[in-house]
């Protein structure tokens, strides 16, 4: 079978913070690492690494994409293609994707449509009323779920017997259920990047958090135990939480060291970090073998294993970033978005991070529909607590209901039923917007919600910046070189207008 696999631009809402020009795939490098070892032939079209220095503003729908133009994929789509696979990781990009498929429809119209990733398995159904016929979405993990379409389709076989898609029949949504997750994540084959325009980025040093390096995502675990309200990680993964073996992944570390020159990792797990007997033999791994390269948590991890004992073999076995997530100093608040987490504990580790130079960033929510104002309060003054222990960086977000997560079934009822209604929403909520108007606070207002957001951002740099003079110098030189990392970086450099997409 032919099947050509195609990476969408990507997409920057109006009015969002944005300062990395995108990183490589790593899911849809899973997902083609998988279909070229079921025999098929691919062709890869990674329409944001072909052209990473393009940006095209469309201003009826207040978004600009980066890459090629849906027009241009389709003319790159070889005549042989028998099937199109396409992933849709955010929300923001559905109204992009939409778009593409209609070209897609228009020009192939014979070619079934394969679509998976976050976005479309926690929105399928809205997601595929909006699409046609021939169009299948895989949800969850979609390795092997994809491979046994593909060949159902060559075949001709029932597709309801497959577990993880969902798809039009007689103009009836057909969903086959949930597919259980694979156990043995050893047996994966490693992402395909050979297909990808793996330079293009490395050359860039593009990358979420470590600026300056030639940097590769990975993925050491898959899943997440926890069952956080505000998250669409149990819809997606469901809460079974896998690791691979820290020797095979220490080995693709070094393989892409070798192949690529890579000199940072970053792994993009959902919580890397649960197993101390993992993390232990893992960091151990890479100190053995006086591993030359860094490596970091961007996405975040749990703080409760980041103790005396794993902290300091973090630091020595080349760790430099981590991620935490307090997302709020309220317990009612937490304990209301089902935030299992200990605030005092989380100081400690922060402490404990400054003292052997870890950079460690945390990820503050505000806006959460049952949030009152001494909620606020209290998170603000947590906020502070964690600039005096030393965070090096804190973000603070507007909730947004995430398609697939509780909070989000919750309240959807709220949400447009009409599909461009729907798709602009999608794009205006970005959380890391200042300018959103975006918000669900039943206690105080959307200009209120706006100002909370600088104040949490004016109290903390203002404290870290006077307890730790060095870190006002080392902000004036990242903006400077264009290398935003921190959140008011990013700030800076967007009023500026020198970040890293600016001419």
């Amino acid at each position: 079978m032919n099947i050509s696999i195609i990476r969408p631009s990507r997409i920057i809402p109006d009015g969002s913070f944005q300062g990395q020009q995108g990183v490589l795939p790593l899911g849809l490098a899973y997902i083609t690492a998988a279909i070229k070892k079921s025999g098929c032939q691919v062709q890869l079209i990674d329409a944001l690494g072909e052209d990473l220095d393009r940006f095209t503003h469309v201003p009826n729908d207040k978004y600009t994409y980066q890459g090629i133009s849906n027009e241009e994929i389709v003319t790159r789509i070889k005549k042989d293609s028998e099937y199109i696979a396409i992933s849709v990781m955010f929300s923001s990009e559905l109204i992009h994707v939409r778009k593409l498929c209609d070209l897609l429809f228009n020009v192939l119209p014979n070619v079934p449509l394969i679509l998976g990733g976050e976005a479309c398995s926690a929105d399928t159904e809205f997601f595929l009323k909006s699409l046609k016929q021939r169009t299948y979405i895989c949800s969850g993990e979609g390795d092997e779920t994809i491979v046994e379409l593909l060949e159902c389709l060559r075949t001709n076989n029932s597709l309801e017997n497959i577990n993880g898609i969902t798809f039009l029949k007689n103009n009836k949504i057909i969903s086959t259920g949930k597919r259980n997750r694979k156990k043995n994540l050893d047996e994966i084959a490693w992402p395909a990047w050979e297909e990808f325009p793996v330079e293009n980025y490395l050359e860039r040093n593009l990358a979420t958090t470590m600026r300056g390096k030639r940097v590769i995502p990975m993925l050491a675990s898959r899943g997440c135990p926890y069952r956080c309200s505000f998250c669409s990680s149990p819809n997606m993964w469901t809460t079974l939480w896998n690791s691979r073996s820290p020797l095979d992944v220490v080995k693709e570390m070094e393989f892409y060291r070798d192949k690529y020159k890579v000199e940072h990792i970053e792994f993009f797990d959902l919580t890397m970090i649960i197993n101390r007997n993992w993390i232990v033999e893992f960091c151990n791994l890479l100190i053995e073998r006086k591993f030359d390269i860094t490596w970091g948590l961007p996405s975040g991890t749990r703080s409760e294993v980041l103790t005396n004992e794993t902290i300091p073999l973090l630091y020595k076995s080349g760790c430099k970033r981590i991620s935490i997530a307090p997302e709020s100093g309220s317990k009612k608040t937490l304990k209301l978005i089902q935030k299992r987490v200990n605030l005092e504990k989380m100081l400690k580790t922060i402490k404990l991070c400054n003292k052997h130079q870890i950079h460690l960033k945390a990820h503050m929510i505000y806006g959460f529909p049952s949030e009152t104002r001494l909620d606020v309060i209290k998170s603000l003054y947590f906020v502070m607590k964690m600039a005096f222990a030393g965070l090096d960086d804190c973000l603070a977000y507007r909730f947004t209901p995430y398609p697939g997560s509780q909070l989000y079934n919750e309240l959807k009822e709220n949400f447009p039923k009409d599909l461009k209604e729907r798709e602009a929403h999608y794009v205006g909520s970005i959380p890391n917007s200042l300018f959103s108007k975006d918000n669900w606070s039943e206690h105080y207002t959307q200009i209120e919600l706006t100002l909370i957001l600088v104040v949490s951002m004016g109290l903390f740099y203002s404290i870290s910046y006077i307890r730790y003079p060095g870190r006002f110098l080392n902000t004036i030189k990242r903006i400077i070189k264009r290398q935003p990392t921190t959140m008011i970086d990013l700030l800076i450099s967007d009023i500026l207008k020198i970040r890293p997409d600016y001419k």
